[in-house]
């Protein structure tokens, strides 16, 4: 089956990014489609008595789109997995979600591509203008889930920061899984870990002894978010410490939750990980 690429096309993306060409090629198309396909898929569900409305949103971090899209990350199947768990468990909950994975360039000026409720058709858009595709998604009365990896947990908590202030939304949950900032871990900033650096080589010869003398942004939590961000909103926050060139660390107001025996990149799929979050969001749909 032929992937379809739809953009987004609201008139500010129009003038912001109307000649860009998507990294997957594809056909575009305009974005009411999406809408279309929560409003069709959700018909029967919303018929139904004291329903729970719910959209989750998982975002994928650097190049997480590999070469099929949202499909391809990670996390994919240990998100659908919850999903059909929580389904099967809670008969009223009437539930969408949005997947998201960026290219190869950082948010949130790059490019993210996303498909709702596993629908083929595959839309794009600058990363920046999620919030306006998850406020179009979620009636005012849906509980708003937001799960990111890496790059991508930074970009939920953005989402999170710009869904309060631009569209007056409350986010019930916020999930990041070992969080990094591009503005502190960008190109530069890797390669002094990995590319031969004075810290990468004196942490090698002195077996790491001092490598915490050494940090930046590849290598902590990120730094650029207001200490308030979780003040409306349960922030749970997963990272490792592995010594890896890529790891995050604790939130400031957030659970957080440090995973010894995970890397950067299986903490995206970690069942403990999972299944704290499953846990939480059943917490949560326990109290409604």
């Amino acid at each position: 089956m032929t992937t379809m690429i739809k953009n987004v096309a609201f008139v500010a993306l129009t003038l912001t990014f109307g000649c860009a060409t998507p990294a997957i090629e594809g056909e575009t198309e305009d974005f009411t489609a999406a809408t279309e396909l929560v409003q069709t898929t959700g018909d029967a569900s919303e018929q139904m008595d004291n329903a729970h409305k719910a959209l989750f949103v998982l975002s994928g971090g650097y190049e997480s789109c590999g070469t099929y899209g949202p499909h391809a990350m990670n996390s994919y199947q240990s998100f659908r997995m919850m999903l059909k768990e929580l389904g099967d468990r809670y008969p009223q909950l009437d539930a969408h979600f949005l997947v998201t994975c960026l290219g190869d360039d950082a948010p949130p000026g790059g490019l993210a591509y996303f498909h709702v409720d596993g629908e083929p058709e595959l839309f794009w858009t600058t990363s920046l203008f999620l919030p306006e595709v998850i406020d179009q998604l979620a009636p005012q009365d849906t509980s708003i889930y937001l799960i990111g990896h890496s790059y991508g947990g930074w970009l939920s908590m953005l989402n999170l920061i710009n869904l309060e202030d631009q569209y007056d939304r409350t986010v019930t949950s916020l999930f990041t899984l070992d969080p990094i900032s591009p503005n502190g871990c960008d190109d530069n900033a890797f390669y002094n870990i990995f590319g031969g650096g004075f810290d990468t080589m004196f942490n090698f010869a002195t077996g790491g002894m001092f490598g915490s003398w050494f940090t930046n942004g590849c290598r902590e939590a990120p730094q650029d978010m207001p200490s308030t961000l979780a003040q409306n909103t349960e922030h749970y926050n997963f990272y490792q410490r592995n010594g890896g060139y890529l790891q995050s660390g604790p939130m400031y107001g957030a659970h957080n939750m440090e995973l010894p025996g995970e890397s950067h990149t299986s903490i995206a799929w970690s069942h403990a990980v999972w299944a704290a979050i499953g846990t939480a969001i059943s917490a949560d749909l326990d109290a409604d």
